[in-house]
């Protein structure tokens, strides 16, 4: 696994928290709710296209889950959850292909 190092962190927080308040604004929902625990589904559906964002934009699951400060599963959970299981397996398998080439 290739170490990130902190500015890439911190730029991926400060494009997590742009994400967050768009996405939040369109569901006028609070941007800070997004980033933190709220469970509640209108907070937790939102968070996951949040994970889909920052992952299509080229975030591995790891890097998605260091910069939201969440575990990696609970990435993988969301965006099966948002993507649907077979796309989110298609598109996994693509971004391996690509990432081998």
């Amino acid at each position: 696994m290739k170490k990130r190092s902190s500015v890439y962190l911190v730029e991926g927080r400060l494009k997590a928290k742009q994400l967050a308040a768009s996405i939040g604004k369109a569901a006028d929902l609070d941007p800070e709710g997004l980033l933190g625990g709220d469970r509640s589904y209108v907070f937790s559906s939102a968070r996951q296209e949040l994970y889909l964002a920052l992952w299509r934009l080229g975030y591995s699951i790891a890097d998605v889950g260091r910069i939201l400060r969440k575990h990696h599963t609970s990435i993988i959970h969301g965006l099966r959850k948002i993507m649907g299981d077979e796309a989110y397996e298609a598109e996994s398998a693509a971004r391996e292909a690509s990432r081998r080439t």
